[in-house]
């Protein structure tokens, strides 16, 4: 009978010692590492594509025609999501049956690493998304061919002046970022997040936008002219400063009392337009159209004018110190009590001009041509 009792040494073996004197076979051990392998390859690519397919879901939603495909990318996502957890949540498991067969810890936390497991997981699936991007990588991947930037977290990032034409940018976090004089031309930003961004001068021809896109309501209007042009759009009181509107079509528009200081304007098309006391200083309007337009009691301070369009235009009372117009005509325009002091005129047009009360105090006169046709020395 005392053969059959085990030893002091036997029973002072914990189970795991037992277990692997008796021995694992080894297709087990096999299995268990090819599954372990399995579960941590699988895992991380299943969540990652989960995540991009419901950034998908989310954008498509308001792709009018692709507007059906959204639950198709939501629900799939949400789907490889799960079952990357339960990878995870196997991966956790198996890495926990060997710290017990190594007696590093109690087979009653078991459960714990699991959860464990999956959720610093799904932390990493909140956390991940919103890790800052690099400026100096977006760059350098953007100029060795890459375009796909969707969902990227760039909030406050520097891209002054950046070329991002035809990036995908859609969905990403851009809020806050200077975008000064970037070039957007064609780039998608469904569905991105551009609120407090600044776009002073920024490339917005052909861009992509929706309802989905976060953007600041000037921002987005300066989007509306470039895109959709503005000829004959109520426009009063707009505040587009700094806005790039080189070239776009702004006839017949009412823009009176409108701000667009420091705004590009070259070569656009503003004839007949209402500019009534509009904010135009430092704007750019170079070898812009305002012919017939109204610009009554409008600010000009400092505004290029070089070689514009101003045909019988109505500029009484108009603020146009320090303005430059060289090369403009003015032909037949209205410039009664005007302020034109300091203002470079050389080689203007003047001819059949309204200059009654006009102040031309220290103005360049050269090689104007004045209302009575005589040329200015």
């Amino acid at each position: 009978m005392d053969n059959c009792q085990p030893t002091n040494a036997q029973q002072s073996r914990s189970p795991a010692e037992q277990g692997r004197k008796k021995g694992t076979p080894w297709w087990k051990l096999l299995a268990s590492t090819v599954m372990t392998l399995a579960a941590s390859l699988v895992s991380a690519p299943l969540i990652f594509l989960g995540i991009k397919s419901m950034i998908l879901g989310h954008i498509s939603r308001h792709a009018g025609e692709y507007a059906i495909l959204s639950p198709f990318f939501t629900g799939a996502g949400l789907s490889m999501i799960v079952l990357g957890e339960l990878g995870v949540g196997y991966l956790g498991y198996r890495l926990g049956r060997l710290a017990v067969a190594r007696g590093i810890f109690s087979k009653r936390l078991l459960p714990l690493c699991v959860i464990a497991s999956v959720v610093l997981v799904g932390l990493a699936i909140v956390v991940l998304p919103n890790w800052p991007m690099p400026p100096e990588r977006l760059i350098r991947q953007y100029e060795a061919g890459e375009r796909d930037f969707s969902g990227a977290y760039l909030r406050n990032a520097n891209l002054r002046g950046v070329n991002l034409a035809g990036a995908d940018l859609s969905g990403a976090n851009l809020s806050g970022t200077n975008l000064n004089s970037a070039d957007l031309t064609g780039a998608n930003l469904r569905g991105a997040d551009l609120t407090a961004a600044v776009l002073s001068y920024a490339h917005l021809k052909d861009t992509q936008m929706d309802e989905t896109t976060e953007i600041d309501a000037a921002w987005r209007t300066a989007w509306e002219i470039v895109n959709q042009g503005g000829a004959g759009r109520d426009l009063s009181r707009v505040d587009l400063t700094q806005a790039n509107l080189a070239g776009t079509n702004l006839s017949g528009a009412n823009l009176h009392g409108a701000t667009l200081g420091s705004a590009l304007l070259t070569g656009a098309n503003l004839r007949e337009a209402d500019l009534g006391g509009a904010y135009l200083s430092y704007a750019d309007l170079s070898g812009a159209d305002l012919g017939g337009a109204v610009l009554r009691l409008a600010h000009l301070s400092d505004a290029d004018l070089t070689r514009a369009n101003l045909v019988g235009v109505d500029l009484s009372l108009a603020d146009l110190n320090e303005a430059v117009l060289s090369g403009a005509d003015l032909a037949g325009a209205d410039l009664t009590g005007a302020d034109l002091a300091g203002a470079d005129l050389a080689g203007a047009d003047l001819t059949g001009a309204n200059l009654s009360g006009t102040d031309l105090a220290g103005a360049n006169l050269t090689g104007v041509t004045m209302p009575d046709g005589t040329v200015h020395e």
